[in-house]
Order: C-alpha cells, then structure tokens, then sequence
C-alpha cells in the first residue's frame, strides 16, 4: 500500500507531465503554423510590377519605323503572333501579310515581291517588296513628327471600313495622321495606326496599318 505522501507526489508527476506534453503539443502547433506562414511561395499574380506606359511604346516604335531600324523593331513585335501589314483602314485577317520577328529585322534586305492585297478602287493585288511597301504603304509621311496623335480615337475616316478595334480586341491604338493640303481638299490625307497589346506584363507589336482616301 502506498502511504499518504507517496501518492500525493505520484499526482504531482502525473499533472506535471500533462502539462508538459500539452505545452509541447500546442509549441509545435505554433511553429508549424508560422512556418507555413513565412515559407508558402507567392503567387506570380500579387508580386507587384510597375506598368509600362504604352504611349512610351509606341513613341519608340514609329521613331524605329522612322529610322528604318528593323532588327530592334522586331524586338518589340509579339514573339509568336508576329505583326500583320495593313495597306488600308479595312484589317483583313486572311490576306494581309503577318511577319515573325525572325523574318522582320531582315526585311529591308529581301527584295522577294510579296503580295500584300489589293489596291482600292482597281482591285489589282499590291505586289511590292517590302521596302516598296514601306515608302507607299508604312512610312509615306513623316509621322514620327505628326501634328495629330489619337490614342484610342481615330482621326482620318475615309471610304474604308476601320475594324481595327474588332479585329484586335483589348488592344491599344495610336494613330499618326497627315491631315492633307488644303489645294487637295484635305483629300490627300493620311495616316498610321500602330496596335499594341498586352503580353507577359509589356505592350507588343501585333499591327500596323495605313489609311487614306482611296477611290
């Protein structure tokens, strides 16, 4: 039989040990639960990333059409969709020419004769290599240092159907319009309208289009 202390001190052990072990028990909850805390990885979507300004884009974009410098153009066009070559105001998804960066930046250096659609008003195919179609159908007007600049607006609205906006969805637009000569009844207008759409967090290169008056 145990005697009057003896069990006494066997209580106290035991109480003791209880104790113990829920203290340990709920140390361990804790630091697993911190851990979790401090070490799960964070989401790609809530690390927070400056915003590239698409005017500051497209600023450089007509500046390197300008200067005739494809190989860092091409840098900014998308890297898989490429970019698609309108003549006209109307985009025509199944015969304007896309080029991928790749082809791009050599452009200048390939005289192969391409067929780029049809001209307005006669229907006959535009046949031109690409430097042709630059100086009619890209660069004809020194727009880099246009008078008027929209973002999103249009400026010149002629006889063709504008669809830009339908055609590249959620895209961003600017357009570089030559208002024309009074002697032409402003008839002799025209403009350039890069596209640029959102692609791994910096605005690309997907379109560029020319519009005018045609017949």
């Amino acid at each position: 039989m145990y005697k009057p202390i003896t069990l006494i001190l066997l209580a106290a052990l035991l109480i003791s040990g209880c104790a113990s072990s829920d203290d340990e028990a709920e140390k361990a909850t804790n630091v697993k639960f911190n851990n979790t805390l401090n070490t799960a990885p964070l989401d790609e979507e809530q690390i927070p990333m400056e915003t590239v300004d698409p005017k500051q884009t497209v600023t450089e974009v007509i500046n390197l059409l300008k200067n005739k410098d494809l190989p860092r153009l091409a840098a900014y066009v998308h890297s898989s969709q490429g970019v698609r070559f309108s003549p006209y105001g109307s985009v025509n998804i199944e015969k304007d020419i896309i080029m991928q960066p790749s082809v791009l930046q050599y452009a200048f250096e390939d005289d192969t004769i391409l067929e780029w659609g049809s001209y307005h008003g006669s229907g006959e195919p535009i046949n031109l290599s690409f430097s042709d179609y630059y100086d009619k159908f890209i660069y004809d007007f020194d727009f880099a240092n246009a008078e008027q600049v929209g973002y999103n607006t249009t400026i010149g609205v002629g006889n063709t159907n504008n669809n830009a906006s339908e055609v590249y969805s959620d895209s961003y637009i600017a357009e570089y319009h030559y208002k024309g000569t009074e002697a032409n009844d402003f008839m002799d207008w025209s403009s350039l309208r890069i596209v640029l759409v959102e692609h791994n967090r910096d605005w690309v290169v997907v379109g560029i289009i020319h519009d005018q008056w045609t017949i």
